[in-house]
């Protein structure tokens, strides 16, 4: 509904993108003709490793997350917990980088290299700020945040315990998506799923597995 709702405001309605569009006869002066193989072909170039991608990375903390159920009931409790609060800062540097990745998108096919690097530099910028604030919102109230999710005092005084790391986490893998985002920007989805896969299955998913074994088994070597 919330895609009907944008598509039908903003493109028929408002007819934003409409300039973009080869003109033709057919629905809303769009025809099927232009839905060329070589077209599908190249979008697929971008959409799968893109795709993939954002899949490895959900795959990876269910992955990390398994270890930490492997811990105790009330590691995997804060565990999700701090998982929910990456994923609350994420919709602030989420919704940040793909309205940066659009400005830059659209200096890139405008040949304006400059305007596409002042908007990488605003959209870090911002990112850090944002990161900023939540990183201090975690070190300084991490019991209301974790709050949110439970009730049980053990959960909460375990998750204050945690504040730091998650604090960590948080800003490295918001980090991470900006960075990812931006390069998605300019077309190099390819280059971000083989830094992802690298990064996820050769990198961090099996240094949790050796904290765990061979560190610790609590919920600091997750």
């Amino acid at each position: 509904l919330q895609l009907l709702a944008l598509a039908g405001l903003f493109c028929l309605c408002l007819g934003y993108g409409r300039q973009g569009w080869p003109q033709a006869v057919g629905w809303c002066g769009v025809s099927p003709a232009f839905v060329t193989k070589s077209r599908v072909r190249e979008y697929l170039k971008l959409y799968v490793p893109a795709a993939l991608s954002i899949a490895s990375d959900f795959w990876r903390m269910s992955a990390v997350g398994a270890f930490a159920a492997s811990l105790s009931t009330l590691d995997l409790a804060v565990f999700t917990a701090s998982y929910r609060v990456m994923w609350i800062s994420l919709v602030l540097t989420g919704s940040l980088t793909g309205g940066v990745g659009i400005k830059v998108a659209q200096a890139l096919g405008a040949s304006r290299p400059h305007d596409a690097r002042r908007c990488v530099v605003a959209g870090l910028g911002l990112a850090c700020v944002a990161l900023a604030a939540v990183a201090a919102l975690i070190l300084a109230a991490p019991r209301p945040l974790a709050a949110i999710f439970s009730s049980d005092a053990s959960v909460l005084d375990a998750f204050v315990r945690a504040r730091l790391g998650l604090c960590l986490a948080t800003i490295s893998m918001n980090l991470a998506v900006v960075l990812e985002g931006l390069l998605m920007a300019t077309g190099r989805t390819r280059a971000v799923l083989l830094a992802g896969l690298v990064g996820s299955w050769a990198g961090q998913v099996p240094a949790v597995a050796l904290l765990v074994v061979y560190w610790r088994r609590s919920l600091g070597a997750v």
